[in-house]
């Protein structure tokens, strides 16, 4: 999680390859840096939008698609679809059951037991999540003087910035979603040290509820007490919030039934 120099941030961010720091032999690599990197730390540099798609290769159990902004065209007056951008399988690795089980378990206790409990432990949309808390050396945002400055002044990675980071797939039991959030903070006297999902988890919550109410297909059917004149049945949005809808309307049509003979 400990994140390079701003310069190599930057080159990610312009499309270069993410920078793995993890082969054993390679300068500046001891025995030692298996232990760091275990528990998440090194000298890595990945866009937040490639850690998204690598999250979407784990959840699809290794169909790894090729990475996109774009999902259709329309004439400026929005009367036709010029074009629709389907996806594009990059590449196709294997994983086994047991991997996919091993990593969605851990991922699914960082929520029901772990870094990400606060954010989605009692979340009604079952999420599986990894946080993080990267130091960094410099300024990933400006690259500014200042920060270069502050680097070769020796300053340690605390008296910069931090970023905040957590990466969820949802839904749990058959993952259709990853939502990626990073946020960078710098340092004050008063708030010296930041964790990611203090910074993040706000942000990830919002955008997963907007997906969930704009995605039918996540609802199950919610069955309504049978009472007349009631829908038997509603597929969209909070199971919670519909049955109290729907059971407010069927007391009102009652009411109005009532009043009319």
């Amino acid at each position: 999680q400990r994140q390079g120099s701003a310069d190599q941030y930057d080159q990610v961010r312009q499309g270069a390859k993410g920078f793995l720091h993890s082969a054993e032999g390679q300068s500046g690599w001891y025995p030692a840096d298996w232990l760091m990197a275990s528990i998440g730390q090194s000298d890595n540099q990945f866009t937040p939008i490639q850690i998204c798609n690598y999250i979407a290769t784990l959840a699809s159990r290794g169909t790894r698609y090729k990475t996109t902004f774009l999902n259709r065209v329309v004439s400026s007056d929005y009367t036709k679809l010029e074009y629709v951008n389907e996806p594009v399988i990059a590449h196709q690795f294997y994983i086994s059951d047991e991997a996919y089980n091993a990593y969605t378990q851990g991922m699914r206790e960082v929520v029901l037991y772990g870094t990400g409990y606060d954010a989605f432990g009692n979340y009604p949309i079952e999420t599986a999540a990894k946080t993080g808390t990267a130091q960094i050396w410099g300024s990933f945002v400006s690259n500014s003087d200042a920060d270069k400055k502050s680097m070769s002044d020796g300053m340690s990675p605390k008296d910069n910035y931090y970023l905040g980071s957590v990466v969820t797939m949802f839904p749990i039991d058959k993952p259709k979603y990853t939502v990626m959030v990073c946020v960078a903070k710098q340092s004050t006297p008063s708030h010296s040290n930041y964790y990611g999902i203090s910074l993040t988890g706000p942000t990830a919550r919002s955008i997963m509820e907007y997906i969930y109410a704009n995605d039918p297909t996540l609802h199950a059917p919610v069955e309504v007490p049978e009472v007349p004149y009631a829908a038997r049945s509603i597929k969209a949005g909070s199971s919670d919030a519909l049955l109290m809808c729907a059971e407010r309307h069927s007391r009102e049509v009652i009411d109005q039934k009532g009043e009319d003979g």
